[in-house]
């Protein structure tokens, strides 16, 4: 296969072009499309936020005067920021905070659309620099990030509150950074400063990739020792560097949880309230676990499942059903748990439900994982069948390595989320940057290859 490296050597301009289209056209969405009506979980960060703005203090969902930490704060402090300088915004997040949510308006919140739409514009350019630094291509990183945009969900939750824009922008940072400094030879200080600092923020965004951050960290540290044969003097620089700025960032939270809670942990009680609903698919029987791969394949695969299987395989893998396990888990979080927090320890739900369980509960892991991984619907699709060729591609010219590192990272969370939670697609919209940049590979090659095939046959006849 021919490499796409040599694909358009002088194409800066045409990379700060697309970029700045793209840019440009995400916040033209950000500024003219109505901001959604907040619901549900957004419902419950609005409230938060207006907590915030009314006596700067974060509470358990908005419903309680007192300090909680149900929530990581990042997002509804995100969320409350406006509120502080626009008096429209602040009074729209107030009347969410009553009880008569009927009678407000979202209007006034377009200011929060406005801002995840420069997330997104952030994202983006994490995007191009992942994609640039791990093909050295600059015609697949314009592809990728085309594809990105126009594929991922992204631009649907510009206009809702949730964390997703927040999240999923530091979570490509953290990637970008991971990248950009194993790519790159030699200790550079302030990209550790970056790495570990886009990684606090991404914790107190959601406190499930401290996880990752355990285990990643000190493998990027070991890659570099081992690939650059690194001087004790300049690992530890680095890794004081990463560390410290995590620290940094994380410590205003710490304190204050042992202050009010004596314990410095992230969040707490979020973690049962959410394993509580995953027990429930443990469930399963073999068949549905087998049917699972047909019924939760995009699109098609619960039409398939209907027409061709018995309906007791798959009537308890949709959402709506009361016999659903969904609807199961729904039920015995509510036994469980308040509407403010959950009183249950995660530990006896491990002990108790998890291990005497556990080689079923990673099979279903599997199959929820599967139901996980198709953001980008079609793309997803054609970017697991392009899977083998990218990868030859990259394994001639010395880069399988940097996508093995940025496969691990999204596929561990995605693991993770199986293994924890429901494991819908939103968890893992990230998951887009993978598919696009297989696809942008192939599809560059492709594209080069018949360029040549068409040059090559002219001159032939010339």
């Amino acid at each position: 296969m021919i490499g796409v490296e040599k694909i358009a050597t002088s194409t800066k301009h045409l990379e700060y072009g697309v970029l700045l289209i793209l840019c440009c056209f995400t916040l033209f969405q950000g500024i003219t499309i109505p901001f959604n009506e907040p619901v549900a979980d957004g419902l419950h960060y609005v409230r938060v936020a207006s907590e915030i703005v009314q006596r700067q203090t974060l509470t358990d969902f908005g419903l309680s005067n007192e300090p909680g930490r149900f929530l990581p704060p990042l997002y509804p402090v995100f969320v409350a920021v406006p509120g502080f300088f626009d008096e429209a915004y602040r009074q729209s997040l107030d009347c969410y905070n009553n009880l008569n949510v009927s009678a407000c308006s979202a209007d006034a919140l377009q200011t929060l659309g406005v801002m995840q739409a420069c997330l997104i514009c952030g994202m983006i350019f994490a995007v191009h620099s992942v994609a640039k630094n791990i093909t050295g291509s600059a015609g697949v990183a314009i592809l990728t990030i085309i594809l990105f945009k126009f594929f991922s969900s992204f631009d649907n939750y510009m206009h809702v509150a949730l964390t997703e824009c927040l999240q999923f922008t530091l979570f490509s940072l953290v990637i970008s950074g991971v990248i950009f400094l194993l790519e790159r030879r030699g200790v550079n200080i302030w990209t550790g400063l970056f790495l570990g600092g886009s990684f606090g923020l991404l914790v107190l965004t959601r406190g499930s990739y401290l996880y990752l951050a355990y285990l990643l960290l000190p493998l990027v540290l070991f890659i570099k020792l081992k690939r650059e044969s690194l001087s004790l003097n300049a690992l530890c620089y680095l890794s004081v560097s990463v560390g410290a700025s995590m620290l940094v960032v994380l410590s205003g939270w710490m304190i204050r949880n042992i202050l009010f809670f004596g314990d410095p942990a992230i969040s707490s009680g979020y973690a049962p309230f959410i394993f509580i609903q995953r027990l429930a698919y443990n469930d399963m029987y073999f068949f549905e676990w087998l049917t699972s791969f047909i019924y939760w394949f995009p699109d098609i695969g619960d039409n398939i499942a209907r027409q061709y299987l018995p309906p007791e395989s798959y009537m308890r893998l949709g959402w709506d059903e009361a016999v659903s396990f969904y609807q199961e888990g729904q039920r015995d979080r509510m036994e469980l748990c308040s509407n403010i927090s959950c009183q249950v320890s995660i530990m006896p739900l491990l002990v108790e439900r998890l291990l005497p369980d556990l080689f079923w509960h990673c099979m279903v892991t599997l199959a929820l994982s599967f139901r996980g991984i198709w953001a980008g619907g079609y793309l997803a699709v054609f970017g697991l069948l392009s899977l083998f060729w990218a990868l030859r591609h990259l394994y001639q010219i010395n880069r399988l390595w940097l996508i093995a590192v940025l496969a691990f990272i999204l596929f561990f969370m995605v693991g993770f989320n199986g293994f924890f939670t429901v494991s819908i697609v939103r968890y893992n919209e990230l998951l887009v940057l993978f598919y696009a940049l297989c696809s942008a590979i192939v599809l560059c090659n492709i594209g080069l290859n018949l360029y040549k095939f068409v040059f090559l046959r002219k001159a032939g006849r010339g």
